[in-house]
């Protein structure tokens, strides 16, 4: 990686880290912090879902294509 890109990209941490820093003296994001990540404990991930949705219809339909064969 080219030592510009580099560079930028310890820049943009930097950035990162002392917004990050900022946000958390605020007691609201603080809160809505704490809400998300409550949130995101008690909800059921929905990606293995959506994976298991997709392979059922997959299997259906190779399944309809086995049984026209």
């Amino acid at each position: 990686m080219p030592e510009r890109n580099v560079s930028a990209i310890a820049a943009m941490r930097a950035l990162r880290d002392e917004l990050r820093e900022r946000l958390d003296q605020n007691e609201d994001y603080r809160a809505w912090k704490a809400l998300d990540q409550v949130l995101r404990e008690l909800e059921p991930p929905s990606l293995p879902h959506a994976v298991e949705f997709a392979l059922s219809a997959m299997r259906a339909r190779a399944g309809a294509a086995e049984a026209r064969v």
